[in-house]
């Protein structure tokens, strides 16, 4: 929870949603739309095989849940398959991938429903998020 503190406060810290001075993106930040082809994540259909891509704005993304309760359940992550598996929560494919093979990804859940995926990696160190909430 800690962690998701940091990281959303880091991003309204920086004035730019994460961008440089010359409006680059930032690590973990890329032009891939956040809406994925098909079925729209766990919220539509729990346990099902979703690809799920980083928000366009993830300080707007998280932004909407400033004032609500997030938490987050461990979920597994398989680099040869691409995919993240958070049991009940659904199995996703995220696009683009985690820079490093052993990646620890987790749910993060508001009102008892999953709105994303983040993965840490180490090499490099890295934190993407993954867009399920519409």
């Amino acid at each position: 929870m800690l962690a998701l503190l940091i990281a959303v406060l880091a991003v309204y810290g920086c004035g730019a949603g994460g961008k440089d001075s010359n409006g680059t993106p930032g690590p973990g930040e890329g032009s891939p739309s956040a809406a994925a082809d098909g079925t729209p994540g766990a919220a539509g259909t729990p346990g099902a095989d979703n690809e799920i891509v980083p928000p366009d704005d993830l300080g707007e993304f998280l932004g909407r849940y400033v004032d609500k309760e997030i938490t987050d359940e461990r979920c597994s992550y398989d680099a040869a398959a691409v995919k993240v598996d958070c049991g009940d929560r659904g199995s996703y494919t995220p696009k683009p991938k985690p820079p490093d093979d052993k990646a620890g990804c987790a749910a993060l859940i508001v009102e008892e429903e999953p709105i994303a995926v983040r993965c840490s990696s180490k090499t490099p160190l890295t934190v993407n998020y993954y867009q399920i909430a519409p």
